[in-house]
């Protein structure tokens, strides 16, 4: 997990959540005048594999994304500065997840996407499982996926 940026980093945290190698980070930058603190994280993956293991592993899943939102949108909430967050949530839209983490903040794809979004290109294609969010002090100006192919 890394956050690479032109502007030198001012500071930066990042937790490694329990029982688990997913993690966030954070680092704060100046952008455009301003102080920006850029999240990336990478929530619980379902790790399916076998069926006999499946029942278990998305209630896991479940489980320690949502506990591993909850971490992330304190962390959000405490910074002193608007923010951009990046990364793979491994849920949809619908989810708690996606929403705890949200809260206030503007998800890019709902504000200049256009047409369809599939971030994800496993066994159920078609589901959009990463996101870009900023806090509303701050403007999308676009927003476009890559085809997988690219």
């Amino acid at each position: 997990m890394a956050i690479y940026a032109r502007q030198p980093l001012q500071t930066h945290h990042g937790l490694i959540f329990p029982s688990t190698y997913n993690c966030f980070c954070a680092a704060d930058l100046e952008l455009g005048g301003r102080m920006v603190r850029v999240y990336n994280l990478h929530l619980e993956s379902y790790q399916l594999g076998g069926i006999r293991a499946a029942f278990k592993r998305l209630r896991e899943g479940v489980a320690m994304r949502s506990e591993q939102a909850e971490m992330v949108a304190r962390d959000v909430a405490a910074s002193p500065y608007p923010v951009v967050l990046c990364g793979d949530f491994n849920d949809v839209p619908t989810s708690y997840v996606y929403r705890k983490v949200l809260g206030s903040m503007q998800d890019g794809f709902r504000a200049r996407g256009q047409g369809l979004s599939f971030t994800y290109q496993g066994p159920l294609p078609g589901l959009r499982i990463d996101y870009i969010f900023c806090s509303g002090e701050l403007e999308f100006t676009g927003y476009r996926s890559l085809d997988a192919g690219n």
